[in-house]
């Protein structure tokens, strides 16, 4: 752990007043501010960082360590008594902001968390857990069309809980806390399962402190997707259930306080641990309650009242505003109710992605000082002599809500230099922060004052920009650590200094300047913003989805023959075309030499066969013994990039798949008579594709019925990526086709057109046509390859292929 120690002493201060703590635990460190209660003067800062890790286990992740957080608080609080020689005494309260969603798993007893932090900016669960909260309306549906115990309202109350995703819209950040705990349990679900607190970075923090385990209000509002009801936070109890998530109900704090609700007074044993030898003698000092950071600083801001937005900047931008009202729209999150103070009885929020960060790039592109190019931007006119920005370099958050749109520069000529496009740059982040505005009002939010805080104050120019363009006053505070000085303001009200944030505020928080619009400039602006800049969005869109659809044709142009192929469906009035690529996949089980199946699969391989199908039979489960998880794994050695496909016949398939084949396989199918229930097919399902990373397969003998399976309950939870309906006797090759298998085959086409559906077995020039037809688009042939064409494999791939084809 790093251990770099940051002390400021702003004033000489009376070592007898009354203080607020307010910490401050951000991502790279955690930050403890002493505050005189009276004034709101930041006294002593003391600050110790400490390590994230990122990309273990996967790409994407970050994680810190819970005690790294607590070791680094103690050390800084001990400074922090160190340098201001203050009695303990005369802290009156202690409150905590933290990062929002860095949510960590514990054990019922002890403090230790059993997991590294999974981090606000963790992004593990990526688009399929993000889609899957979105879509969890669908997955309730799905559910109660299973006769599951769901109840029709489901729907209705989900679609309610995720309105404050743009209004139903999404999208859902991988940030919040249902796919981050959605994950764990698909992923890490020894984990999950022995957790039995699952919290964020505050909880964790204030239950070190009071012993108390309790949830913050605000980030339950803002990230849980906790609703108001009758003065009460109530969970999402329909989202989880119908995530199969709704044991986290129990592993949730089930106390929610209010921001300012006082949690309780620092224990004995924390009270040891964090002033060290000055705790000679116990003093209670209550704990109040805080939030996530940002939520925490509108009120260091002096922003909780209607018509005011609290602009945080840094690499991005970050807009939160309060309104009057419940509302809800597209291209904004919210509203969130009762997420804070009283006063901000509703806030909306919104986003821009990029903004300090590329200003940076700039200055480190041009190689040169922000002093010097602010000074050369400033000569620069309005409009940048018709050069314009499009401030997406890394995607939009807010309003269009695409994280695939780009960056770009429109009207650059050699007349132009790098301080016109440093200003356009500028500008570009001022009109993106004024679409936001522009959908909040739209929305039904009245702004008139925005309250600024963060890199952006450095600069006057820069303020006077974002006045003109968004046509609001903008205010400047004294204080630059708002969520520090926002935590000392909810101590100061919860322990009884003021009666309200609103009293608080108007005694600590210190307007330094205000900056009103300039009304010629702000008409300039308005001109490039709606001439130019408010179309680059839609024109650049539009060229993106052009260049991929030109990309996709012709990835499918030489992926597939152009013809296309209609399947029938299983009413046969009615015709689907197969979405999926066609695939052959020759049996090794078929292979004329089975010591020597490397030579079989060089063949397979360099007769442009997709897949290499490989039987795993052990004797019990069919009369016949094949090959074992060394074959497969001998075969991923020498050929590295294989796709195999592995048929587990098996009375026990979880043990092959421990052993071997779910780190050496690229596909697992498994029969469902080897694995009985529902459940226990859904968790093999889980293990394959979520521990293994696999993708999951069902094998069907011809006499099963497919309503024996689960197979249609598995595929609605998108558990299944193909069906393989065997359409002879599973262990013996040179068998006809069964007609009856085919039947199967229409009934899973109409479900799906995308699924990979296999018929294994039989398969040959005789078939090929009524099995292709019936809808399947794998095809397992090894007799008709391996022996009946045998030294001519590639022709027979090309006969079989012939009559296969992709939409």
């Amino acid at each position: 752990m790093k251990t770099t120690t940051t002390t400021t002493t702003t004033r000489p201060h009376n070592k007898e007043g009354i203080f607020c703590l307010g910490v401050d635990g951000g991502t790279g460190g955690i930050r403890c501010q002493l505050f005189d209660a009276r004034t709101g003067e930041s006294l002593v800062t003391c600050e110790r960082t400490y390590d994230t890790t990122y990309g273990i286990p996967r790409a994407g992740c970050a994680t810190q360590t819970c005690a790294d957080w607590w070791r680094s608080f103690r050390d800084a609080m001990r400074e922090l008594l160190s340098v201001s020689k203050i009695s303990l005494a005369n802290i009156a309260g202690i409150c905590l902001d933290t990062t929002c969603c860095s949510v960590v798993f514990m054990e019922e007893h002890g403090e230790r968390a059993i997991y590294p932090c999974v981090m606000w900016c963790d992004m593990r669960a990526g688009a399929k857990e993000t889609k899957d909260v979105l879509n969890a309306a669908e997955c309730a549906k799905r559910r109660r069309n299973r006769n599951e115990d769901v109840d029709a309202r489901y729907e209705e109350e989900v679609a309610k809980t995720l309105r404050v995703n743009c209004d139903g819209e999404g999208p859902v950040s991988a940030e919040w806390m249902v796919p981050k705990a959605l994950w764990m349990k698909r992923n890490e679900r020894e984990v999950y399962d022995r957790a039995t607190k699952v919290c964020e970075y505050q909880d964790y923090m204030n239950f070190r402190l009071t012993k108390r385990y309790c949830a913050s209000a605000n980030n339950a509002s803002v990230r849980w997707h906790f609703r108001e009801e009758e003065g009460k936070k109530v969970p999402p109890k329909e989202l989880l259930e119908a995530l199969e998530l709704e044991d986290l109900l129990e592993k949730w704090p089930k106390d929610v306080l209010k921001c300012g609700e006082v949690i309780g007074n620092v224990t004995k044993e924390a009270f040891e641990e964090l002033f060290g030898e000055s705790a000679k003698n116990f003093i209670e000092i209550p704990v109040v309650q805080g939030g996530a950071d940002a939520f925490i600083g509108m009120i260091g801001l002096g922003a909780i009242h209607p018509k005011t937005m609290a602009l945080i900047t840094g690499s991005s931008h970050l807009h939160l505003a309060v309104t009057e009202k419940k509302m809800f729209g597209k291209g904004m999150f919210g509203a969130y109710e009762n997420a804070l103070v009283p006063e901000a009885k509703f806030i909306v929020e919104g986003g821009q992605t990029s903004t300090g960060s590329i200003t940076n790039w700039f200055k480190n592109q041009f190689n040169c000082t922000y002093e010097e190019i602010f000074k050369e931007a400033e000569e620069i006119p309005i409009g940048c002599e018709n050069l314009v920005a499009l401030d997406h370099f890394q995607g939009n958050r807010t309003p269009h809500v695409d994280a695939e749109s780009k960056g770009c520069f429109i009207g650059l000529t050699l007349k132009h230099s790098r301080a016109h496009m440093f200003r356009a740059i500028l500008e570009s982040i001022c009109f993106g922060t004024k679409a936001v505005v522009d959908t909040m009002r739209k929305n039904g939010t009245e702004i008139e004052t925005i309250v600024i805080a963060g890199g952006a104050t450095r600069s006057k120019f820069w303020l006077q920009m974002h006045a003109d363009v968004t046509n609001c006053e903008v205010v400047v505070t004294e204080c630059p650590d708002a969520p520090a000085l926002g935590c000392a303001i909810l101590a100061s009200v919860g322990v009884g200094i003021y009666k309200t944030a609103d009293e608080a505020c108007g005694r600590m928080v210190k307007r330094l300047e205000t900056i009103s619009p300039n009304v010629k400039s702000a008409a300039e602006y308005e001109k490039v913003y709606s001439r130019t800049y408010s179309k680059l969005y839609g024109l650049c869109k539009t060229l993106r989805e052009e260049e991929e659809k030109e990309e996709k044709d012709a990835i499918d142009e030489n992926a597939a023959p152009a013809k296309k192929r209609k399947t029938t469906t299983s009413g046969g009035d009615a015709t689907k075309t197969t979405s999926a690529l066609f695939k052959i996949a020759p049996s090794l089980l078929a292979a004329p030499d089975h010591a020597n199946l490397i030579s079989a699969t060089s063949i397979a391989l360099a007769a442009s066969a997709d897949w290499i199908h490989v039987d795993v039979f052990d004797g019990q489960f069919v009369p016949v013994v094949t090959f074992g998880p060394s074959t497969v794994q001998s075969l991923r050695e020498n050929f590295p990039t294989a796709f195999l496909d592995c048929h587990l016949s098996c009375q026990n398939p979880d043990f092959y798949i421990d052993n071997g084949l779910g780190d050496s396989a690229s596909q697992i199918s498994f029969h469902p008579e080897a694995v009985r229930t529902f459940a226990e097919r859904k968790k093999l399902c889980e293990k394959i594709k979520f521990k293994h990373n696999k993708r999951a397969s069902m094998s069907i003998n011809p006499s099963t019925n497919l309503e024996d399976t689960s197979v249609f309950e598995l595929l609605d939870l998108n558990l299944l990526d193909c069906v393989n309906v065997l359409a002879v006797q599973p262990g013996f090759g040179g068998q006809k086709l069964q007609p009856t298998a085919l039947e199967k085959v229409k009934r899973l086409r109409k479900r799906s057109k995308t699924l990979d559906i296999q018929v294994d077995g039989g398969v040959n020039l005789e078939t090929i046509e009524a099995v292709v037809e019936s809808g399947a688009n794998v095809v397992v042939a090894g007799s008709f390859i391996f022996r009946e064409n045998r030294g001519k494999e590639k022709d027979a791939v090309k006969m079989l292929r012939a009559f296969g084809s992709t939409t």
